[in-house]
């Protein structure tokens, strides 16, 4: 596998190809030990199209040169963050729940848009805060299958960053 930083908007993940577009919103980002994003991706393909919901997790400083989870909302269809609470299996890192207020999406970017935590026993105390905040503008792509036939665009909705224990 080889990776390069989000900062550089290039990530390969075996067969699939990431290529990140991040604005980073506000400081508060590159000071947080972890990141979650809160994404709507469309996957299209030769025989199908999908839309779905995953939350990103990148765990570290965003020189992090790889998504450290990724889990799907399980659903039918894409869900609306806002308005709800969320949870999403992170392979691997936890339980992330999401508590993101009703019209939130309508926030400008950066705005404070709700709460979030991590179940983990890799914690003390086995859970780990998050403030969420407005995006709706970062984007990240996926390419997959042995000739790239499938691709699937995740659209960041909002963007989790852990708060100081």
């Amino acid at each position: 596998m080889h990776f390069l930083s989000p900062q550089s908007g290039l990530l390969t993940l075996s067969h699939a190809i990431l290529a990140l577009s991040i604005p980073f919103p506000n400081p508060t980002l590159l000071s947080s030990k972890n990141n979650v994003f809160l994404t709507t991706c469309t996957t299209r393909s030769i025989l199908t199209d999908e839309t779905s919901s995953s939350a990103i997790l990148y765990a570290g400083t965003p020189s992090t040169t790889n998504p450290t989870a990724i889990g799907t909302v399980n659903s039918a269809r894409a869900i609306q963050w806002a308005g709800s609470t969320r949870r999403v299996t992170l392979d691997g890192a936890g339980v992330f729940e999401s508590r993101i207020e009703r019209g939130a999406d309508a926030l400008p970017k950066s705005e404070l848009a709700g709460y979030a935590t991590l179940e983990t026993s890799t914690v003390a105390g086995g859970k780990e805060e998050y403030a969420c905040f407005r995006d709706g503008e970062a984007t990240f792509r996926f390419v997959g299958g042995i000739l790239g036939e499938e691709t699937t665009v995740c659209k960041t909705e909002f963007w989790c960053a852990s708060l100081p224990a």
